[in-house]
């Protein structure tokens, strides 16, 4: 049997991507660390060595945020015994989007997806000076 392959659809469900990452990450600093790091310049891959010696956090402290960010933000893949964190393509565009929702709960509320659709209405306050015309009661024997 072969063994299933992840899949994701960035370009129908954009904002609901963004949504999830930026709700997983959340204000947990390690999360978003780890999250910078991955997606940080060209590099398809980073690994957790890599990652600590960056930004200065403990090894399992990484562990722990990549494992909750791994399948949503980034795929995880093991070479020569060593953890990587692989980057998904697409998601580097929004990668200061993503950062800017998960510091704020407001502004992830408000971030408009298909279930959670924001509709603004304008509705222009001026009305017209002119008078209505008069409707006037017409019979058969009147005319």
């Amino acid at each position: 049997m072969r063994t299933p392959v992840a899949t994701y659809d960035l370009a129908s469900n954009e904002p609901e991507h963004v949504h999830r990452i930026a709700k997983a990450i959340g204000r947990d600093a390690a999360k978003r660390a780890v999250f910078q790091q991955v997606y940080y310049h060209k590099s398809a891959m980073r690994s957790v060595a890599e990652i600590v010696k960056r930004t200065g956090l403990q090894r399992i402290q990484i562990l722990k945020a990549g494992s909750a960010l791994r399948g949503i933000a980034f795929d995880q893949e093991k070479h020569d015994g060593e953890i990587y964190y692989v980057k998904r393509s697409g998601y580097q565009r929004h990668k200061t989007q993503i950062l800017k929702l998960a510091g704020s709960p407001k502004k992830l509320a408000a971030l408009p997806t298909k279930r959670n659709v924001r509709v603004t209405v304008q509705i222009d306050g001026t009305t017209s000076t002119r008078q209505r015309p008069r409707a006037i009661a017409l019979t058969v024997d009147n005319i």
